[in-house]
């Protein structure tokens, strides 16, 4: 599966293993679990166990979500690539380049089984700022980037599941080019002014697995931080 394919859509994407034929062994994913800082905000406490059949790929780092490495990789990805619409690279996302984000509390943590990848992350935002990204702008139903030396075409369509928290959105993306495509699904809740977002990368992503990791991601964080 090409890295670069879903480079656009979280430096997660890589960090979860979207490159690899295999899972990460086993003391290599027991390392890259050490936090990077102390958990003072107790969001790191709300993030995921490894889901039946993945494992830890990745994480769970800590800090202002825009001194992550995750933050950083997807940030490096975009200005790496050459959109036909650059406005598409932030469907479904935080902007992380606003000072009210990319200061704020963040834990992210990554997983990956033989097949998919999945990368969960928490940004606790001031209450005034704590929204959901927008819906699907009709320009960007479809566009196109050179990403990596490749061409690649992604598709998005916003998909409808069932509410969770103060606010739920969901969108599946397939990128493809030269070689086999990938689909990239992605689920952003609002709990309070915690913004959590989910993303799923594989060659198939299905509507059911991304619904039930988005709710059972939300109920341990609801559950964590009433």
């Amino acid at each position: 599966m090409s890295k670069s394919f879903a480079a656009l859509f979280l430096g997660g994407a890589l960090l979860a293993g979207c490159g690899s034929e295999s899972p990460v062994p086993a003391a290599d994913a027991r390392a890259a679990a050490a936090p990077s800082s102390k958990d003072t905000s107790g969001l790191g406490a709300a993030l995921l166990a490894a889901p039946a059949g993945m494992q830890v790929s990745y994480g769970p780092e800590i800090g202002p979500y825009g001194s992550l490495k995750a933050t950083r990789l997807g940030q490096e990805a975009v200005r790496q690539a050459k959109l036909d619409r650059p406005e598409c690279a932030s469907t479904g996302q935080l902007d992380a380049s606003a000072p009210e984000v990319k200061g704020s509390p963040a834990a992210v943590i990554a997983f990956v089984s033989q097949t998919t990848s999945l990368t969960q992350s928490l940004v606790e935002l001031p209450e005034n700022k704590a929204v959901l990204p927008g819906p699907l702008a009709k320009q960007c139903r479809r566009y196109r980037a050179a990403v990596g030396g490749q061409a690649v075409t992604y598709a998005t369509q916003e998909l409808r599941v069932p509410k969770v928290g103060d606010g739920t959105r969901a969108f599946l993306t397939t990128a493809s080019g030269s070689g086999p495509s990938v689909q990239i699904g992605s689920g952003v809740v609002r709990h309070r002014n915690v913004i959590m977002s989910i993303l799923m990368v594989g060659s198939k992503v299905k509507y059911d697995d991304l619904n039930r990791n988005i709710r059972q991601a939300y109920q341990k964080l609801a559950t964590t931080l009433p």
